[in-house]
């Protein structure tokens, strides 16, 4: 019991020390005090969460640092920005006909799952 309230006390103390910026689209890294932009994924992704932004991102290396799509994930992404919607459709391979859209620090992606009833899409190297 003693050993939980330690851990309990450790978890409090990081958790307080660690800065928290009122910027929803920048991340704070707490080693040095810099600020970073970000952008933020969930949704049917192995990792959800928020990753840095940098110059030239697309949707899909938003993707590939969240992990990638599960099986379970709808090839139809949103790209929620302010107060606009940009949908993306990750089946539309190669991209060399249509570019994968350019991320923007403090978009918000969004992988729903594929609807009930509906089959997922095959991929190209399956049987």
């Amino acid at each position: 019991m003693r050993s939980i309230g330690i851990l309990l006390l450790f978890v409090c103390l990081v958790a307080r020390a660690a800065p928290v910026s009122h910027d929803s689209s920048v991340a704070t890294n707490s080693a040095d005090g810099s600020h970073r932009p970000s952008i933020y994924v969930d949704g049917q992704v192995q990792k959800p969460g928020r990753y840095d932004w940098f110059q030239g991102m697309t949707v899909v290396d938003a993707i590939t640092v969240a992990g990638g799509l599960k099986q379970s994930a709808s090839h139809r992404i949103e790209i929620i920005r302010d107060d606009s919607r940009v949908i993306f459709h990750a089946d539309t391979f190669p991209y060399g006909v249509k570019k994968p859209p350019l991320l923007k620090a403090g978009d918000f992606i969004s992988v729903p799952s594929e609807r009930p009833g509906t089959a997922p899409v095959p991929s190209p190297t399956a049987p």
